[in-house]
């Protein structure tokens, strides 16, 4: 399927290119659809899809230009040519890249090691301190990407596909993975949600608009793991599904496992100590990323936007914020270091307190 696939796009440039000669009507659908389709293999997000469309467009064009100057022939030829290249080159890129992905992975499985490829940070520190030397276990979303915000590329779902195993946090927190789940229904690769079995607080009314005009609702809210007390209950449902999968490693599985509780365990007790005689329970951060935390250890989280960080709150909201803060005599406002600061700034100029990370 995929030298078809490979030799279909090769056609495809090919019937594209011996049209050069009609490239007048051919430019604008040139400029317009090319730049996108090779932004799609390249880019992580939307943002980067549009960055990168935009970039390779300007490059085109230019290069373009100046190859219809060198070889004396119609700029809008050259303009095309560039472009149907660079495409074929992304492509087949692409195509030789899930090759070798995949025969990487067989020889994963033929070494009796599992292959596992987790979502975010925290789904990735739980499954590797479980899995232990059974396997290797690689991150998806990287450091300074916000999960929020990721949309899984074409690279990404061969990366997922050619795992054994996929563990992911939530559907409200990786939204993409329905849609991923309903082509992988005949694939090899076992699918792990960390959250299985738990409880989900509803998700906060978001009245407000999102940077690019574009409305994001959280059903459930999915920051589990921002509690101590529920990213034990996580790990349990991880090593349980992968025991339950894999019943030959469950002795592996179950002692890393137990290793990992005891520390989480020690970090819990430590919250309840030093959280249950504290003179403030009230708290203010940018995004309400923290209810499971308030929720587990009697505290009142107070946020500036809702479950999604980049969610702009109105000029009413602040006003009340502003008056809560000095009100409850709040000193630090909390914000996340890979989102938008601007406002939690705003805030705490207003109010006059500090901001922490």
């Amino acid at each position: 399927v995929r030298t078809m696939s490979i030799l279909f796009n090769v056609v495809t440039g090919v019937a594209i290119a011996l049209m050069i000669p009609a490239a007048g009507s051919l430019l604008v659908s040139t400029i317009m659809v090319l730049p996108a389709s090779i932004a799609l293999k390249l880019g992580k997000n939307f943002r980067g899809v549009m960055l990168i469309a935009v970039i390779i467009g300007f490059i085109g064009m230019f290069s373009g230009l100046i190859l219809s100057y060198i070889a004396d022939t119609p700029a809008s030829a050259s303009i095309t040519l560039l472009f149907v290249a660079l495409f074929l080159l992304v492509n087949l890129g692409s195509r030789l890249r899930t090759l070798v992905l995949t025969a990487c992975g067989k020889s994963q499985s033929q070494n009796g090691k599992l292959k596992v490829m987790t979502t975010f940070y925290p789904v990735y520190d739980f499954t590797k301190n479980i899995v232990g030397d059974e396997g290797t276990v690689d991150l998806l979303i990287g450091a300074g990407s916000e999960p929020h915000e990721y949309e899984l590329s074409a690279k990404g779902r061969a990366m997922i596909q050619d795992s054994d195993v996929f563990v992911y946090e939530n559907e409200n927190m990786e939204t993409w993975v329905p849609n991923l789940l309903k082509s992988m229904k005949d694939k090899k690769t076992k699918v792990i949600d960390a959250t299985k079995g738990m409880v989900l607080l509803p998700g906060l009314e978001e009245e407000h608009e999102h940077e690019g005009g574009e409305e994001h609702h959280h059903e459930y809210d999915p920051h589990l793991w921002l509690s101590p007390h529920r990213a034990m209950k996580m790990v349990e449902s991880i090593r349980d599904q992968l025991v339950a999968a894999y019943p030959d490693k469950k002795k592996t599985f179950e002692k890393n496992a137990q290793a990992y509780l005891k520390k989480l365990q020690a970090l819990d007790q430590a919250y309840q100590d030093g959280l249950k005689d504290a003179k403030q329970k009230n708290f203010v951060t940018q995004h309400a990323a923290f209810r499971y935390l308030a929720l587990d250890y009697g505290l009142n989280q107070v946020a500036i936007s809702g479950i999604s960080p980049d969610s702009e709150p109105s000029a009413a909201r602040l006003r009340e914020l502003t008056e809560y803060i000095k009100k409850n005599e709040i000193k630090v406002i909390y914000f996340e270091e890979n989102a938008s600061k601007s406002l939690a700034k705003t805030l705490s100029s207003e109010a006059g307190v500090e901001l922490a990370v």
